[in-house]
């Protein structure tokens, strides 16, 4: 009641697109069309096909009941997934199993500038109402084609979480497998697609914060409905084990399409060189960093950085950690379509060191940072900085609290040469505004309320406004004037603000005045005035220590009496650049000393050259300049007199070398009275 019948084929050759010619219509369904439309190259030859065919003995149906055969191809280009770009050159071996498959082997092929190996297209379902069809394949890849492949608008794999790497290169070496129906209207979301492999020295320029990756060995793994990706790479020069997970199936808007997280150690200079400047705070050693980054898919997102600073030291304000003591910080940024909007639940710790704080962003700039506690060594503060809007204006500042250490800051010694740097760069200005109940500066000492405000250009200070309200009570003021600065400071306690400041340890009390102006015209500022101290006592000095042995011939009196040398006043115009103090004609005297010097001192490299004239019996000659006619001849004041001596102080500030000469006395000063008398 059924006949049956073997058809055999024999293709000698033949170009692919007229393979259909010899296809039975009414076997494969949707697979002949498919292999219509989409081999579209390439020639067929040394084929050898069978077919064992079933009908009724009406002829009213006729079914494939057995298959079987090979095909051989060469330069066949085939269309997996239109317009995605297709197959070509490919070496093919087509083979028929089964009435149910077909199957294309491709040993070697390209797809765009990428590599196929080990290739295989299988079409399934052939005696059956619905057929699919599957591609497998080893792909060797130059990621700028991966990329483009994966954006393409066929798959829309990063439509919605696109990677904004610039100049991207490297190398993926991997499988690709993909399946779907053999549908005429075929939709993506029908589509199964599957590709794993390793990237090699992967650079995306740009790609985190603007900073590249970088040397990236990642292991990577895509589907339709996600990406996987893990490896270690270098973010902006600095080496980190990473990993990114995206979804890319539809859901809510709190839906976490993208998770990230990186984790590495960094130098202070690694992220200098990565535009993230600590700003001295991190010296030696290494910190250990953690960031876990999220986005949802409304655009809201997080990044929380976690850093372990054990093995790094660090220094601010004076306060300082070494290497080995524990120490962490952690932040939470927050992010709106990748844009920083804030951050949040920002903390430090260490010993003797603790910070909270947040800070609010205005578009992607930095507008509010605020601080409380500050907690670094005896220094209690808290306090907030607001950041400029737009280029030119300043950052103002605002802190105050029970205590501000500045002693370590005041104790560093200056570098020889720094105050001739050029300070007129791009440096940003800034404002603040300080209030504390106790000032901390050098060897101990300290002020007491300080309150004050201050302005910068960036470079020089060009407004002071402080005052204290201890014992020194001192008023300082700077303001701009012609080509420079007004600098005017007063201390009840001279001796103890220049203490304090680490200018001079040997002078106990003095009201002191300083009225000068700062020439801002040259890369250096100079400071050109003159100092008025008053009642105070200079004690523990080398120089002046080795100067008195010198004239114990002439005996001192009252001087040495009470604690250190006695001085009535010291009148010093002075010049002073920021490392050479410049000294021109000063005076100081008490009821028995007077004395004059000129010269320099370095501050910088701590050594001295001055010279001038001491006269030990300073109320004797005042009384004799004081006599009509000979008071020329005696005159203290005028340089000269009956007992003056010169003298000279040479090398370090610690051990100078001392020379006096106790004639002097007869030849300039005596003699110039003589001449002074009759003249």
């Amino acid at each position: 009641d059924r006949l049956r019948a073997e058809l055999a084929l024999t293709v000698d050759h033949l170009a692919f697109a007229d393979l259909p010619k010899l296809w039975p219509a009414a076997w494969g369904g949707h697979a002949r069309p498919w292999i219509v439309q989409n081999i579209t190259a390439g020639t067929a030859r040394d084929g050898q096909v069978t077919l064992g065919l079933e009908a009724p003995t009406d002829l009213s149906g006729v079914k494939v009941v057995a298959a079987g055969g090979s095909l051989q191809g060469d330069d066949v280009t085939i269309h997996w997934l239109r317009p995605v770009p297709p197959i070509e050159h490919a070496r093919a071996l087509l083979t028929i199993p089964g009435p149910d498959v077909i199957e294309i082997a491709v040993p070697s092929a390209r797809q765009g500038a990428g590599q196929l190996s080990n290739g295989v297209v299988r079409i399934t379902g052939l005696s059956v109402k619905d057929q699919s069809l599957s591609v497998n394949a080893d792909v060797a890849a130059p990621v700028p084609d991966l990329l483009t492949l994966l954006r393409h608008p066929r798959l829309r794999l990063l439509d919605r979480h696109p990677i904004p790497a610039r100049n991207p290169a490297g190398s993926l070496a991997g499988k690709l497998s993909v399946s779907l129906p053999l549908e005429e209207h075929l939709d993506f979301s029908d589509v199964a697609i599957h590709a794993q492999g390793q990237l090699s020295g992967l650079r995306l320029g740009g790609l985190v914060a603007g900073r590249d990756l970088d040397r990236g060995d990642i292991a990577i793994d895509v589907t339709a409905d996600a990406l996987k990706a893990s490896g270690r790479a270098a973010v902006g020069g600095i080496p980190a084990a990473l990993s990114v997970d995206m979804d890319f199936r539809p859901g809510p808007p709190s839906q976490v399409v993208q998770r990230a997280t990186a984790a590495g150690t960094a130098t202070a200079q690694q992220l200098t060189a990565a535009g993230l400047d600590a700003g001295g705070l991190i010296g030696a050693g290494t910190g250990a960093f953690n960031a876990a980054y999220q986005t949802q898919r409304d655009g809201q997102g997080e990044v929380r950085v976690q850093a372990d600073l054990r093995n790094a030291a660090l220094a601010v304000l004076g306060w300082t950690k070494p290497a080995g003591q524990p120490a962490s910080a952690s932040a939470r940024l927050l992010l709106k379509a990748d844009r920083l909007q804030g951050i949040g639940d920002l903390q430090a710790q260490g010993p003797g060191m603790q910070l909270r704080g947040r800070a609010e962003m205005v578009g992607d700039k930095p507008a509010l940072l605020v601080l409380d506690p500050i907690a670094l060594g005896p220094t209690q503060a808290r306090g907030e900085i607001r950041f400029p809007v737009s280029s030119g204006q300043p950052i103002r500042a605002k802190l105050n609290g029970t205590a501000l250490d500045l002693s370590a800051l005041l104790a560093a010694k200056p570098t020889p040469g720094a105050a001739s740097r050029d300070v007129t760069g791009d440096s940003t200005p800034w404002a603040a505004d300080v209030a504390f109940d106790k000032v901390l500066l050098a060897e101990g000492g300290s002020l007491a309320a300080l309150t004050a405000h201050a302005e910068s250009d960036g470079g020089r200070l060009r407004v002071l406004q402080a005052q204290s309200g201890g014992p020194e009570r001192l008023q300082a003021t700077v303001k701009p004037q012609g080509n420079g600065r007004d600098v005017s400071v007063r201390a009840a306690d001279g001796g103890a603000l220049l203490r304090a400041l680490g200018v001079l340890q040997t002078v106990d009390g003095g009201q002191l005045a300083i009225d000068g102006h700062a020439d801002d015209s040259g890369r250096a500022s100079v400071l050109s005035g003159t100092a008025d101290l008053r009642d105070f006592h200079v004690r523990d000095a080398p120089a002046v220590g080795k100067l008195l042995q010198a004239l114990t011939v002439y005996g001192i009196g009252e001087a040495m009496s009470g604690p250190g040398l006695a001085f009535t006043q010291l009148n010093a115009p002075f010049r002073w650049d920021g490392d050479v103090l410049e000294l021109t004609e000063a005076q100081a005297f008490s009821a028995s000393l007077g004395l004059t010097a000129r010269g320099r001192v370095d501050v910088a490299r701590k050594t001295l050259d001055l010279q001038g004239t001491i006269v030990p019996a300073y109320a004797l000659n005042s009384a004799l300049g004081r006599i009509p006619l000979l008071g020329r001849l005696f005159s203290a004041e005028q340089g000269g007199g009956l007992f003056a001596v010169n003298y000279a102080i040479r090398g370090p500030l610690a051990d100078p070398a001392v020379s006096v000469n106790p004639l002097s006395a007869l030849t300039p000063g005596f003699l110039r009275g003589l001449f002074r008398i009759f003249n």
